[in-house]
């Protein structure tokens, strides 16, 4: 199995390729032929990253990260450079030839302190899985660590809408109200948890929502101090959104799209 190096910014959430190659080579006896075919195939990936390490990781008020990609026993390189808390970017394309499953070292390090390693993760990448993915590092503090995760979209009925909730300055669960409809539609979600599936309705070009911690019962007559307020676009397929802030009062969101 051999690493796949593409030093490019590719803005697609995620690229799969599929290479064959034939090759044909002729027998040694006189008169007599084999056709020798030799298959080799190539997974690429350009997942979106979320860097979710804050000051507080970090010797830097504003601090960056780079990231590397590193398989087996192959050399390391960059997929993602000086990257401030909270953003977001695709990183280069990174991947393999050969088996269809690969272990990925990932490492982050401290683009301003001399490249002072932050945090190494070991994570297993299938080729044979096409959906789209996130990649993000955060201090997770069930764990006491700090990590890379892989966050892939799950299968759900089309048009649909996942939640992911990655606020580090709130550790509490969340509701997530429609405010059209008045009506939950998810409760209790906790940090680092990713909300079931959403279906909303195909007939409304965009639906309002608001978080609030779990159990508050929101005033729809003044949501201005709420946790969150978005509005949506109607799906067309589906989606998974981020939730990250660097206040609680302001949130943002990261969406991963088809």
């Amino acid at each position: 199995m051999d690493i796949m190096n593409k030093k490019h910014y590719n803005f697609s959430s995620f690229v799969f390729a599929s290479l064959i190659l034939g090759i044909q080579g002729c027998g040694g006896g006189a008169g007599s032929q084999d056709d020798i075919q030799v298959s080799q195939t190539e997974y690429s990936f350009s997942p979106l990253y979320v860097n979710l390490l804050s000051a507080a990781n970090s010797s830097h008020d504003d601090p960056m990260v780079d990231v590397y990609y590193q398989q087996g026993s192959n050399e390391s390189y960059q997929i993602v450079e000086n990257l401030r808390y909270l953003q977001s970017v695709n990183t280069y394309s990174f991947g393999w030839t050969g088996l269809p499953q690969a272990n990925a070292t990932f490492t982050t390090r401290d683009a301003l302190n001399n490249q002072a390693l932050l945090t190494t993760s070991n994570l297993t990448l299938n080729g044979n899985q096409t959906d789209y993915f996130l990649l993000l590092t955060g201090a997770i503090e069930q764990a006491n660590s700090i990590r890379v995760q892989r966050l892939l979209k799950q299968q759900g009925e089309d048009p649909t809408v996942r939640f992911y909730h990655a606020n580090p300055f709130y550790d509490g669960p969340l509701d997530i109200y429609n405010v059209t409809t008045q009506q939950r539609i998810v409760s209790n979600l906790a940090r680092y948890q990713a909300s079931a599936a959403i279906r909303f309705d195909q007939n409304v070009a965009q639906t309002p929502v608001i978080m609030v911690p779990a159990g508050v019962s929101p005033d729809y007559t003044n949501t201005s101090g709420y946790l969150f307020q978005h509005t949506y676009d109607t799906p067309t397929t589906q989606h998974l959104y981020v939730l990250t802030s660097n206040q609680p009062s302001n949130w943002q969101n990261v969406s991963l799209r088809d």
